[in-house]
């Protein structure tokens, strides 16, 4: 069975965000990031409980080519992994596990 993977409100609004501020400062890169993000994804769905809990209930899997981390928890039960932030790594930590 695929796992499924769900995006939060905010985490999708992340997303959409920093697309838009990479593809504005060079045509392309915006694409790169949701490239890497999408990759991302595909690891996490491969080993989903690989990535280290930073929080009770968050693992979190940090981007090599972007400042990110993925936060999200995986529900082995209903094979889902859901989102909760798209985080950039220059952001205040205490926000982390903080949706909007």
């Amino acid at each position: 069975m695929m796992i499924r993977i769900v995006l939060s409100s905010t985490a999708k609004n992340e997303l959409e965000s920093s697309y838009l501020w990479y593809e504005e400062r060079s045509a392309g890169l915006g694409k790169r990031f949701l490239d890497v993000i999408d990759q991302s994804f595909q690891m996490i769905r491969l080993n989903p409980d690989g990535f280290p809990k930073k929080n009770q209930e968050y693992r979190e899997f940090v981007l090599k080519r972007f400042p990110f981390v993925i936060i999200y928890q995986f529900d082995n039960i209903n094979k889902m992994i859901y989102v909760l932030r798209i985080f950039h790594s220059s952001r205040n930590p205490q926000k982390r596990y903080k949706v909007r």
